[in-house]
């Protein structure tokens, strides 16, 4: 029979497609395989699925674009990367009515696979519940989102902290891993 291909290391394939009025148009699809696998985990080593993976560039902090995975049943994810240093950032799924945190985890790509990468979602040290004005019904969806506020006179040269963001879960509970300090917290309600 046909060799058998592992599907959980295969990665999204994005291209353009042009489409006439008249006949059909075929476009065959090549997939490429991840680069970097791993699991996403709770703060107690079990897995999680359905949690976004996304890779932000390490000095800029700024996501590589078309480059993210969501974890399979067994926590497992798969992205392709090229050569580079990279913060790999696991979101908790929109499930998640335990509130932890946003995980991430340092990764270096070189010439080969990076493997067994495990990234554990983080134990909150905000956490809380987004309520309707009334208070007595969860807002799921609604976005929280903490930056550092500012301590009296900024340096020349210091770059605002980029905000932690989290999403409330269906039972309106967020979580946020944040280091101690004072926090200028907007939460956004949820969109469709």
């Amino acid at each position: 029979g046909p060799p058998q291909t592992n599907t959980e290391s295969l990665v999204p394939a994005t291209l353009s497609v042009e489409v006439t009025a008249t006949g059909i148009t075929t476009k065959d699809v090549t997939l490429s395989s991840a680069n970097v696998t791993g699991t996403v985990e709770a703060p107690d080593g079990s897995p999680i699925a359905n949690s976004s993976v996304a890779a932000l560039d390490s000095s800029t902090h700024q996501p590589i674009q078309g480059v993210y995975a969501v974890s399979g049943s067994d926590g497992s994810f798969g992205l392709e990367l090229p050569s580079g240093s990279y913060e790999l950032v696991a979101s908790p799924p929109s499930d998640d009515v335990a509130g932890w945190a946003q995980g991430t985890l340092d990764v270096t790509v070189g010439s080969g696979a990076v493997t067994a990468q495990v990234i554990k979602l983080a134990v909150p040290t905000l956490t809380g519940r987004v309520l309707s004005p009334d208070g007595s019904a969860p807002l799921p969806k609604a976005v929280v989102s903490a930056t550092m506020a500012p301590s009296g006179a900024s340096g020349a040269g210091s770059t605002p902290t980029p905000p932690e963001t989290a999403t409330a879960a269906s039972n309106g509970v967020y979580g946020l891993d944040l280091p101690a300090g004072t926090y200028n917290v907007t939460v956004y309600p949820p969109t469709n």
